[in-house]
């Protein structure tokens, strides 16, 4: 049986999905072209943050013990601290979306089906935290990218979304 709302695995799949209507809300309307809108002087436009977003759920979706969607290095563009994303070297948006929506699918199936008590035990040696601390703490970082997203909407002349 599925895990309850009112289990650490429910907790995190309705967080996890919480962050999902968000951030598909916040693109809702976008063209391509209007996610590459930069913050002057200094910042990310909206195609680095929805990157972003899917580049760590590659390492969330280890966590959950699913397959990352991204290979090694193919996310690089979006990792963290890398370069201002170049407008030639941005993915479509509608890619972006489309592995968002697939990373979402991945994540409620490893939620699903780990274990409870997994989420007490660290993912693997040397790790920092317990598989669920860092779930929480990822889910955060998440949340406030999404939060970005609606910022970055705007810039782009678009009405409020949430």
């Amino acid at each position: 049986m599925a895990a309850g709302p009112t289990t650490s695995n429910g907790i995190l799949r309705f967080l996890y999905d919480f962050n999902y209507v968000a951030i598909t809300r916040n693109c809702e309307g976008l063209v391509h072209n209007e996610t590459l809108v930069r913050p002057v002087p200094k910042g990310n436009c909206a195609n680095w943050v929805l990157g972003h977003i899917v580049h760590n759920r590659s390492f969330i979706l280890t966590l959950v013990k699913q397959q990352p969607l991204w290979g090694e290095g193919e996310g690089d563009r979006y990792a963290r601290e890398s370069k201002p994303l170049e407008p030639g070297d941005a993915l479509p948006l509608t890619r972006l979306l489309a592995d968002l929506e697939e990373t979402q699918a991945r994540l409620r199936r490893g939620l699903e089906a780990l274990a409870p008590e997994e989420l007490d035990q660290k993912h693997e040696e040397g790790a920092s935290r317990p598989r669920g601390a860092q779930l929480h703490f990822l889910h955060f970082h998440e949340a406030y990218h999404a939060g970005q997203l609606g910022l970055l909407r705007r810039m782009a002349g678009k009405d409020g979304a949430i």
